[in-house]
């Protein structure tokens, strides 16, 4: 898995802003059953208190992704990316290794 310098920065500034103490707020990344393809991309917040034995934590940089053992199946060539353009800004998960992908992006199949 690789995280970009885009996305890097905008979860430092995300992180930033948020009134909470930034060392304990980590970004959880996973994959869910479901969507028009067979599964979904998640992308969320995660407090150190919620990290288990069942979770990977991969560091780039400062910060720390969370990610469970079995979305890790579906994300290890995964690249997370920040994009920031005129249809919205956001965090995106490409996945070379997917076989299909709905149209909007959030939903693959393997």
């Amino acid at each position: 898995m690789v995280m970009t310098k885009a996305a890097v920065d905008a979860w430092k500034n995300i992180v930033e802003r948020l009134e909470k103490d930034a060392d304990d707020t980590h970004l959880r990344v996973g994959i869910k059953g479901g969507g028009c393809s067979g599964f979904i991309k998640k992308i969320d917040f995660c407090n150190t208190q919620d990290i288990t034995d069942k979770d990977m934590v991969e560091d780039f940089e400062e910060i720390k992704v969370i990610v469970d053992m079995k979305s890790m199946m579906f994300l290890s060539d995964a690249v997370i990316d920040y994009k920031d353009g005129l249809m919205g800004a956001g965090f995106i998960i490409e996945i070379p290794s997917a076989t299909n992908s709905c149209g909007c992006g959030d939903s693959f199949s393997m």
